[in-house]
């Protein structure tokens, strides 16, 4: 199975190293590669790229990074998916349509409207029902 490790710090070294072990093939994403030289030297079936690159490599994802890095890590593999000529096949098969809103802009939209004044809360909720 081809598994993207995203993080470079010891819980993802030792989970990309445990997984080729096992007979899979490993890239860890990182937005450091000088930080896992070492690992890359310890292991030459793995392979090293970035969030995105690793995501988009892998049939399963391990998330291993810590505090805000793991929504950056996410952010990139998600935009990379929404990108992906296979992924928007079968969206394309489900009649689904693709479009990426970016977190930012998804936090901007939830902030104005919770800053909505009380009376277009209370019109919205009234079509709502």
């Amino acid at each position: 199975m081809k598994i993207g490790v995203l993080g470079s710090g010891d819980v993802a070294k030792v989970l990309g190293g445990g997984f080729l072990k096992h007979g899979h093939d490993v890239m860890m994403g990182t937005r450091e590669p000088a930080k896992l030289a070492d690992w890359a030297a310890q292991n030459p079936k793995g392979r090293l790229g970035g969030f995105a690159q690793a995501a988009e490599f892998a049939e399963l994802v391990v998330l291993a990074v810590k505090g805000a890095v793991a929504s950056d890590a996410l952010r990139a593999a998600f935009a990379q998916t929404l990108k992906d000529p296979g992924f928007l096949a079968e969206a394309e098969k489900m009649g689904v349509e693709v479009q990426h809103v970016g977190g930012e802009e998804i936090q901007a939209l939830v902030e104005r409207i919770y800053a909505s004044p009380p009376e277009v809360i209370a019109r919205a909720k009234a079509v709502a029902e």
